[in-house]
C-alpha cells in the first residue's frame, strides 16, 4: 500500500527547500472532516502508485501552510514545478483530470524555463 505523508510544517518548508531543480509535485490540501477529501484517497493513492510526486497537506494540522498557498476551499490541488505553482484545482476531479494538469504544468514551466535562457542561445547569423 501506497502511504501517502502528511508533513508537519518544518518538514513542509524543508519540502519546498529540497524540490529538485524541475521536479513535479502535486500537493493536495485535505481537511480530517472533509468528504470529498476522502472519496479522493484513492485517486491520489493511484497517482502516487504511478509515480507522481504528492504530498498530502492537512490543513486542519497545519493552517499556516493552507494560508501561505491561499487555500480556501477542500480538496484543493496545487502542481508545484520548481518550487513555483503552475496549477491549481479545487474540490473532487477524476485521475484523467489531475494528470493532464500535472503533465500541461510541466510543459508550461519547460517553455517559461526554455524560454529564459540567453536570447542569443536560439537565434541563428544573419551573416
Amino acid at each position: 500500500m501506497v502511504w501517502l505523508r502528511t508533513f508537519t510544517l518544518a518538514l513542509f518548508a524543508a519540502l519546498a527547500c529540497q524540490q529538485a531543480v524541475g521536479e513535479t509535485v502535486l500537493l493536495e490540501f485535505t481537511t480530517q472532516n472533509c468528504g470529498p477529501c476522502r472519496r479522493m484517497r484513492p485517486v491520489v493513492q493511484q497517482l502516487a502508485a504511478e509515480g507522481y510526486a504528492v504530498r498530502e497537506v492537512d490543513a486542519s494540522s497545519h493552517p499556516q501552510a493552507a494560508t501561505d498557498y491561499r487555500v480556501t476551499g477542500f480538496p484543493t490541488f496545487i502542481v508545484l514545478v520548481d518550487r513555483r505553482e503552475y496549477a491549481r484545482l479545487e474540490g473532487g476531479t477524476d485521475h484523467r483530470t489531475l494528470t493532464e494538469m500535472i503533465h500541461r504544468a510541466t510543459a508550461i514551466a519547460a517553455r517559461r524555463s526554455s524560454s529564459s535562457r540567453s536570447p542569443f542561445s536560439s537565434r541563428r547569423s544573419s551573416t
